[in-house]
């Protein structure tokens, strides 16, 4: 019933050849007489093929009219719904009552298996999305046909907060959206962060004064002292060992004089031998004593030196000690400076 009635109305609306090529250019006017032709013998899909390539040379309102029929026969509303709209909106002020009114109901026809979305935002040039497909920015100054059925719908702006939510587009209904976007929030300010507690710093401990050319204890003048020391020991035990060796041979030799030898003058050459040997281990033990004792200063006076000078190293006084040695005693030799 309706494919006889969209049929007449298709047929109300095509024109002659001569004339189609009078309102458009000759390519467009060749597709259009092609897709009549295939609109009389009720071969819709040639139709709308034709009709689809002359709208895209030109969009006339009669071929949007005629191509709208032919998807109206094929049941793609929703593409009939889209050239027809667009063949009102440019129909010339100059045609018939009648052929309006006939194109008027044709929608009206499309309209009742589809979806008439009409869209406002604020603000007006937002993008609007359904399914993730942009529909354009508007503003959208006439309805959108779509598919009846559930949709997702975005909206996004710069410098606004985007609008996400879901249309439920039922066959033959209208609806509407009208969505203001909410400017974006400045970001918050960052948050202040006390600072941590000082710790106070550690208490200062005192250090001791030194003297700006002080290097420490010099253990060059100790290391000396030591060793001297030693030697000056070992000296006197060496020479105590010789004298008591001299002094065993003067025994020895006295005995064998006897008591009155050298009183009678019996012997002189022995005599005189046993004299020079008590008096060299007399020497040597005069000697072995002075060693003992310069040994002794030496060490002393060495052990002083180090302990002054610790001293001086850590800030104190500036002394210095020099240990002396001879063969008749021996000292220690004291300069200092406060």
């Amino acid at each position: 019933m309706h494919m006889n009635r969209w049929f007449v109305v298709l047929a109300c609306l095509l024109i002659p050849l001569v004339q189609a090529r009078s309102a458009f250019a000759d390519k467009a006017a060749e597709l259009f007489t092609e897709g009549s032709k295939a609109a009389e013998e009720r071969n819709w899909g040639t139709c709308r093929a034709k009709l689809l390539e002359a709208w895209a040379t030109r969009e006339h309102w009669r071929i949007a009219a005629n191509l709208g029929a032919c998807e109206l026969n094929l049941g793609m509303y929703r593409d009939a719904a889209e050239h027809i709209s667009r063949g009102l909106r440019v129909l010339p002020a100059d045609v018939g009552a009648d052929t309006r009114a006939e194109l008027t109901a044709l929608l009206g026809e499309a309209s009742t298996k589809i979806v008439t979305l009409t869209i406002k935002t604020d603000p007006p040039d937002a993008e609007v999305l359904l399914d993730g497909r942009s529909l354009g920015r508007g503003p959208f100054e006439h309805p959108i046909p779509i598919e009846a059925r559930t949709y997702a719908i975005e909206i996004r702006a710069a410098g606004r907060e985007p609008f996400k939510g879901t249309i439920e587009g039922r066959a033959g209904q209208r609806e509407a959206v009208d969505r203001r976007l909410d400017p974006l929030q400045a970001p918050a300010p960052p948050a202040v962060q006390t600072p941590a507690p000082v710790a106070p710093p550690p208490p200062t401990v005192p250090i001791g004064r030194v003297a700006p050319d002080a290097q420490g204890p010099s253990i060059v003048p100790v290391a000396i002292g030591c060793a001297t020391a030693a030697v000056a020991l070992g000296v006197s035990v060496g020479l105590s060992i010789a004298a008591g060796d001299m002094a065993d041979d003067a025994r020895v030799a006295a005995q064998r004089l006897g008591p009155s030898a050298c009183g009678a003058r019996r012997s002189p050459a022995a005599c005189e031998a046993l004299e020079d040997a008590r008096r060299a281990s007399d020497s040597l033990t005069s000697g072995a004593v002075a060693s003992f004792l310069a040994g002794g200063a030496l060490m002393l006076g060495t052990i002083g030196f180090a302990v002054l000078d610790r001293r001086h190293a850590g800030g104190g006084p500036a002394v210095r000690a020099a240990p002396t040695a001879g063969m008749s005693g021996g000292g220690v030799t004291v300069a200092g400076s406060w």
